[in-house]
């Protein structure tokens, strides 16, 4: 954020603003809208959706449920019964049956006898019932508490069907069961053809929760509603409810669904109708959509018309950004100036630039005219100071010639007595070295004594070893000959006495070339000794040379040195004379050296202040700057 502008912090500042604003509104606005669309379908749509189903199953089971009453209370009928069912009477009644199948369009018309158990269709009779087989049959004679009649929904051969069973009373006991069976082909078209949204249904279950028409067909028939995907925990309470009911559910993929039932009268059926939640929301979120795209068409507009008057509001500011740039980066133009139009804050801003530029202007004139009069003095007094510089130098020149003079006499002097101190040091040290080497000498004398006496040993020595190998070579010579008249089994003993008589011979040879060196070196020892001691005579008498060579040095030095210390005292008083005429100098370099700076920096300061354009005149017209 540092590097952007003013201007491009204020835009962001106003998008941010500006898509908070449109997105909590629409966040709201979208919040609002769902649940008016939920309260809508769950109070008006969807209970209008289930009326309206369960007038179709009311149309569609009114003639069957008529056509079963009328047989149920058929008088013929229940004479017939009343006379034990006469075949003949049977005949007749089979025939009505098969015409009333005929005309209503049922699959079949049934009539069953409680008296004798006879199950009479259209075919006549088809079987003859039992309280173990047929439990429905005689839970609804037996139960008078139990309505007059039952429909039953039953799949067969996969067709599902619909059983009107209605009571047949006789004196006001329950003597039978007459109804029809109907296909429900029609009715699971119709309930298919509901559609709810895209992918929402409608089906029928009875009342113990059991589907009876699905629009899958006669599969899902059967099943209990408790089973279907997220309705175990809401089966329940949709199915004990009375009137209209809904309820929201979960499904397996995590989808949430809008559930209602109703129930359907004269049956003991239920009509259920199902719908996603997403479905509802399919146009809001269209329109959302649209409005999202509306609305950022609208900011994108609103954000450039903020970008233009952010250019128009900021450009006396760049005018004065520009125009300051301009004198800092440019060739200093202070006669620039900005323009003032109108009574804002840009024009505010423009007069107090250009009061600003007017008093840099005096106050660049007044200090170039200083600088010229500054430069001026600082020549004049660089001028003198080289002059006085000039002289002082010179006298400086002088002493130190005299004082180099001086030194180099003092360092002759000193160099003189030096020597002879040296040489005095040194000819005491050769004689201390002479005495020592003499000592030395004798030493070596005796010492080459005693290297002769063990030259004379050591030959003796190795004259033994000679004898000691000569023996051991005759010694092996023997063992060889004891080998060679021992044949086969002295091999061994005559190779090993072979080695011993060549390791004698080698020792032999070795000692007679040892001896050979010892005889030699004492031949040398002899003539070193005699050498030596020709030398200790020759040390003595040097010593005695260089022990009176000392005593003069040492005269000489006492003299060069009283000689040294009176040329010194002269030669520190002309050290202190041309120290002073030094110091004096380098005070008119310095003097010197200042004037030179100052007329440097005035040089400086004119050419800083000449950087800029100024006015000869103030009523000069002023140049304004367009900046764009």
């Amino acid at each position: 954020m540092k590097h952007l502008t003013i201007a491009q912090k204020l835009m962001i500042g106003i998008s941010v603003c500006m898509i908070l604003i449109v997105g909590g509104a629409t966040a709201i606005q979208y919040r609002l809208f769902s649940d008016l669309i939920t309260d809508r379908v769950t109070r008006a749509e969807l209970p209008a959706t289930l009326e309206s189903i369960r007038n179709d199953i009311e149309a569609t089971l009114t003639g069957p449920i008529t056509t079963a009453q009328s047989l149920a209370n058929n008088g013929y009928l229940h004479e017939w019964l009343a006379e034990g069912e006469s075949r003949a009477d049977g005949e007749r009644a089979v025939n009505h049956f098969a015409r009333l199948q005929q005309r209503t369009g049922a699959n079949t018309v049934f009539y069953v006898s409680a008296l004798s158990g006879n199950y009479y269709t259209a075919d006549g009779i088809e079987r003859t019932l039992n309280r173990e087989r047929d439990p429905w049959f005689y839970h609804l004679v037996d139960d008078a508490g139990s309505p007059d009649y039952t429909l039953d929904v039953d799949s067969d051969e996969g067709e599902l069907k619909v059983f009107i069973n209605h009571v047949v009373e006789l004196d006001g006991e329950r003597v039978g069961v007459a109804g029809a069976g109907y296909t429900l082909d029609a009715m699971a078209e119709t309930i298919s053809n509901y559609q709810l949204g895209e992918t929402g249904s409608v089906f029928l279950a009875s009342q113990d929760g059991i589907i009876s028409v699905h629009p899958e067909g006669a599969a899902m028939a059967g099943q209990p509603v408790a089973n279907l995907p997220g309705w175990e925990t809401q089966a329940d309470e949709l199915l004990s409810g009375d009137g209209y009911r809904y309820a929201t559910i979960t499904d397996e993929q995590g989808a949430e669904q809008l559930v209602a039932a109703i129930e359907v009268p004269g049956t003991d059926w239920i009509a259920f109708a199902r719908i996603p939640r997403s479905e509802l929301f399919a146009d809001l979120n269209r329109a959302v959509l649209l409005v999202i795209l509306i609305v950022a068409v609208i900011v994108l507009a609103s954000l450039v018309v903020f970008a233009l008057l952010l250019r128009a509001l900021f450009r006396p500011i760049r005018r004065t950004a520009e125009a300051m740039r301009e004198i800092a980066e440019g060739d200093g133009d202070l006669t620039l100036r900005l323009p003032m139009q109108g009574r804002d804050e840009a024009s505010e801003l423009a007069i107090q630039f250009n009061a600003f530029a007017d008093k840099m202007h005096d106050v660049l004139a007044q200090v170039r005219s200083s600088s010229d009069a500054v430069r001026h003095a600082a020549q004049e007094i660089a001028s003198g100071g080289q002059d006085m510089s000039r002289r002082t130098d010179q006298a400086a020149s002088s002493l130190q010639q005299t004082s180099a003079s001086m030194e180099q006499i003092t360092g002759t002097v000193e160099n003189t007595s030096a020597s002879s101190r040296e040489a005095s040091h040194l000819s005491q040290s050769a004689a201390q070295l002479a005495q020592g080497t003499g000592d030395t000498v004798s030493h070596v004398v005796t010492t080459m004594g005693d290297i002769q006496h063990a030259s004379e040993r050591i030959a003796d020595i190795i004259r033994v070893m000679d004898d000691i190998a000569f023996q051991t070579n005759l010694l092996a010579l023997n063992a060889s000959v004891e080998a060679a008249r021992a044949g086969e089994s002295g091999k061994g003993f005559a190779v090993v006495a072979g080695e011993v008589r060549q390791l004698a011979t080698r020792s032999a040879q070795a000692s007679r070339d040892i001896r050979g060196l010892i005889e030699a070196s004492g031949e040398k020892v002899q003539d070193g000794t005699r050498l030596v001691r020709d030398a200790g005579s020759a040390m003595h008498e040097l010593v005695e040379v260089v022990n009176r060579m000392a005593g003069m040095l040492g005269e000489i030095s006492h003299a060069t040195t009283e000689q040294s210390d009176g040329i010194g005292q002269v030669n520190i008083a002309v050290a202190e004379l041309d120290r002073m005429t030094q110091q004096n100098a380098s005070l008119a370099e310095e003097s010197t050296s200042a004037a030179e700076q100052l007329r440097e920096q005035a040089d400086r300061l004119a050419e800083l202040v000449g950087s800029f354009k100024l006015s000869d005149a103030r009523q000069e017209s002023q140049r304004y700057l367009a900046l764009t």
